[in-house]
């Protein structure tokens, strides 16, 4: 729908938990499978862009999420580091 900086906005709300629901307090807390779809779009979008160091920033708080694409997330970081000279 050409919407993508709208799109982006609500990926990543749901991807550090600011969507109705998902605070600490709230009795629903946030769905990891949400989080992780949320915040694999929104790497896809700073990527499209070229926004290199953005992605990482995604792709890290991906990796700190955990579960059984931890690794791949560790992987996709350096992947990009080093495929876009990116070192800190």
């Amino acid at each position: 729908m050409g919407r993508i900086d709208d799109a982006m906005k609500w990926y990543l709300d749901v991807l550090y938990g600011r969507v109705a629901g998902d605070d600490p307090a709230s009795t629903n807390p946030p769905e990891f499978h949400w989080q992780l779809e949320a915040g694999s779009q929104a790497g896809r979008i700073r990527e499209s862009r070229k926004d290199w160091r953005g992605a990482i920033e995604i792709y890290k708080r991906l990796e700190q999420i955990g579960g059984a694409h931890a690794q791949d997330f560790h992987d996709l970081i350096n992947k990009l580091r080093r495929d876009n000279y990116i070192y800190e």
